[in-house]
């Protein structure tokens, strides 16, 4: 609306301030000063950061300290990573995402080409175990971040401190 009315030439930029009570003061600039606190840094972008295995608040990479295992904390910023709660969640998803891909290849496999029995043990063990493992550490990481950004672990600690 108000860029149509604007594009009309309809528009006119009114400048109020609605600090009340305040006194008007200019600062060196020319600005007024800044009324509230200033923006909190941006958030790393959600996926390039899971892929990478970094810390939902700086980014850095150290989330791991295992294949799976969560570090106890971030090495950069100190962000404690032992607040999250992220359970099985992510092994559940895979449980039916990996077995889908595995069982639907191994179909294909089987439907064109028939290979022995050996081929598909020799095939799908490994590719079932490595994509387990790739997508567990990349579900797990991207489940830490979802809670960071939602602020799950703070609430969650708050409905635990409350009386029973």
């Amino acid at each position: 609306m108000v860029l149509a009315l604007r594009r009309r030439r309809l528009a006119v930029p009114v400048h109020l301030d609605l600090r009340l009570g305040q006194q008007l003061r200019r600062g060196s600039a020319g600005q007024y000063p800044a009324l509230i606190d200033p923006a909190p840094p941006p958030t790393p972008d959600l996926l390039l950061t899971a892929l990478r295995g970094g810390c939902p608040r700086c980014g850095e990479a150290g989330l791991f300290s295992g294949v799976v295992t969560f570090a106890p904390r971030c090495r950069h910023c100190g962000l404690d990573f032992a607040s999250f709660n992220v359970g099985d969640g992510a092994a559940s998803f895979l449980i039916f995402i990996v077995g889908g891909i595995i069982l639907g290849l191994a179909l294909w496999l089987e439907l064109s080409f028939a290979p022995p029995i050996w081929l598909h043990a020799l095939l799908w063990i490994p590719l079932a175990t490595g994509l387990t493992l790739g997508l567990l550490r990349l579900a797990k990481a991207i489940l830490i971040a979802m809670e960071y950004r939602h602020e799950a672990a703070a609430a969650l600690s708050e409905a635990n401190d409350g009386p029973d």
